[in-house]
């Protein structure tokens, strides 16, 4: 599934590939942060939450991705990078 998000001031933001089950989980946060709002996603790979997270969050907040193996958080960290959040 491809997804564009609005930015909180209602600007399109990026588009990038999220699977159902993830961006899901993402939405049911209802992400309204206030400044220096932090959120922990504890199974972070491939990365897509992390990507919309940020992409809701802007310059207001920060995330922390958490996984089992170095490889999974090589992976977050490529999408991260290719969709020029990190």
């Amino acid at each position: 599934m491809l997804v564009r998000t609005r930015t909180l001031s209602g600007d399109m933001s990026k588009i990038y590939g999220i699977d159902t089950a993830s961006r899901a989980a993402v939405s049911v946060l209802k992400i309204s942060p206030s400044p220096g709002d932090h959120f922990l996603d504890l199974c972070a790979a491939p990365g897509a939450k992390l990507c919309m997270i940020l992409d809701l969050l802007g310059d207001l907040g920060s995330v922390t991705g958490v996984d089992a193996t170095r490889h999974r958080l090589v992976a977050c960290r490529t999408m991260e990078q290719k969709y020029s959040f990190g």
